[in-house]
């Protein structure tokens, strides 16, 4: 959770949730996060090659604790939050992005790849950030994507240069859609031209025999 914002750090609030699904007691355990410049933590904690590494205590068998982060970033910051962990293809995906510039010369690359691992690029957008730092709320339609697992990128760029990336996995569920594909169209298309065509030829062939019987009578 995202707690302040300001043009010189963006403050946050982490919960992880651990729990012991063990029949043994764990003690002596070490959690590694890729978080600095820490202003509070219910465990013990030190700095270790720029990672955060925090001291759990002994969980006994089937315990739970909690791990609560009060944390601050520097400039610039880019995050995304999603409304769901999961979704299904038959309504949009609402997400939010945070972004804390250095300037007020970037712009964001938006776009979602899959399903599964393809290199596929289903979804693209370029987002002019006119503030230092803002909120910016997005719906995504995804009701023509297929099921599957896919991920959406966010790119801060400034200068045509990048700075952040940040990356989410989603996964999506649902009716497989399917395209009708374009030849299905066109044979279609043909088969609706060749009967009118057949029946104006028919047409005209009657008034033909009309005109020819009327000349003998």
């Amino acid at each position: 959770n995202i707690l302040e914002i300001t043009n010189n750090s963006v403050k946050l609030n982490l919960k992880i949730h651990i729990k012991n699904l063990g029949n043994y007691d764990f003690q002596e355990i070490y959690l590694k996060l890729p978080i600095q410049n820490i202003l509070k933590c219910n465990f013990n904690y030190s700095y270790i090659d720029g990672q955060t590494e925090i001291e759990i205590p002994k969980i006994n068998s089937s315990e739970e604790k909690t791990i609560e982060i009060y944390y601050e970033e520097k400039p610039p910051v880019l995050k995304i939050y999603l409304d769901k962990s999961e979704y299904t293809n038959e309504k949009n995906m609402n997400l939010t992005i945070i972004i804390v510039q250095a300037d007020k010369k970037g712009y964001i690359e938006l776009e979602v790849t899959g399903p599964d691992n393809t290199p596929n690029t289903i979804y693209s957008d370029l987002i002019h950030l006119d503030k230092t730092n803002d909120k910016i709320n997005i719906e995504l339609p995804i009701n023509k994507y297929l099921k599957g697992d896919y991920t959406l990128s966010a790119y801060y760029k400034s200068d045509f240069q990048q700075i952040l990336i940040e990356e989410l996995d989603i996964s999506i569920s649902g009716e497989e859609y399917r395209e009708i594909p374009w030849i299905i169209f066109l044979i279609l298309a043909l088969i609706i031209i060749g009967l009118a065509y057949k029946k104006l030829y028919k047409k005209k062939s009657l008034e033909e025999k009309l005109n020819e019987l009327k000349s003998k009578l």
